[in-house]
Order: C-alpha cells, then sequence, then structure tokens
C-alpha cells in the first residue's frame, strides 16, 4: 500500500459502501439464478417418452435366474400379451391419454390388483399404441 492509500482500503470504507461493493458478487448469484430458470423453463427436463424400450424382455424372467433369455414355457409379459413390442409408443390406456411414463404407470396400477400374484383379477382393458406410424389396440385381458 502507498503512502495516501490509508482511507481507500475496503476495511475504512463505511457500512453503506460495502453494501454497494457486494453488489457486484450478489448479482452474479442473481444471474446464476435467472439463466438457470430460463433454462429449465425454456428447455425443460429429460423425460422419457412412453416406448416399450428395445432391452424389454417377451417373457417374465424370475430374479433368482441369472439369465438374459426367455426358455420355452416361461410365462409371456402382459405386454406381450397384448402385443406391444420393443419401439411400440403407449398412446393411451382404456382411452385416458399417456404423456409420460409415470402416466402409464399409474394407469395400470389403478387399473387392476394391488399385488403382482393377483394378476388374474385384472379387468379387461385397452392400450392403445402406435408402431411404425400406424396407430393399433392391444386388448389386455385378465390372467386366468
Amino acid at each position: 500500500m502507498r503512502p495516501g492509500d490509508e482511507n481507500r482500503v475496503f476495511h475504512r470504507k463505511k457500512w453503506w459502501q460495502k453494501v454497494i461493493m457486494s453488489g457486484g458478487p450478489a448479482m452474479n448469484f442473481v444471474l446464476a439464478f435467472v439463466f438457470s430458470a430460463i433454462l429449465l423453463v425454456g428447455i425443460g427436463l429429460p423425460a422419457e417418452a412412453p416406448m416399450v424400450s428395445p432391452a424389454t424382455h417377451a417373457c417374465v424372467i424370475p430374479v433368482s435366474e441369472q439369465r438374459a433369455a426367455c426358455k420355452p414355457g416361461d410365462q409371456p409379459t402382459p405386454a406381450a400379451q397384448a402385443g406391444l413390442k420393443p419401439g411400440d409408443h403407449m398412446v393411451s390406456f382404456n382411452r385416458a391419454t399417456i404423456g409420460s411414463w409415470d402416466d402409464a404407470i399409474s394407469l395400470v396400477r389403478s387399473h387392476g390388483a394391488s399385488r403382482r400374484h393377483e394378476c388374474a383379477r385384472f379387468a379387461a382393458a385397452v392400450a392403445d399404441a402406435q408402431r411404425t406410424g400406424r396407430q393399433m389396440a392391444c386388448p389386455c385381458l385378465p390372467n386366468g
């Protein structure tokens, strides 16, 4: 520090001058929040489309078995029974529009049994899907 600069140092400034000087760094935080909000509102958060994954199996493989392929005699999945195939885009379930996987999950769960072993108590339903641009109805019938 040079002679004559004793009154220019930060700790010697009046309180209101310190508040004004902190406005610059505070504005950086405000701008970061505003730009993040604009990006989230304008672009949005990633969400998976309700599309049947290519990794989906056509059968139910028990967790206890360490395999990745279906064997003859394995029980088909409800989606396979309804005719859904990998790449199908789910559009509606019992005439209720599906916009996301969360919608599909809540519609299917609210429709039938609460536990997996009670599948025989499901009432018949229709899942509409799009395959290669064509809309098709996939009947979901109760097991047993």
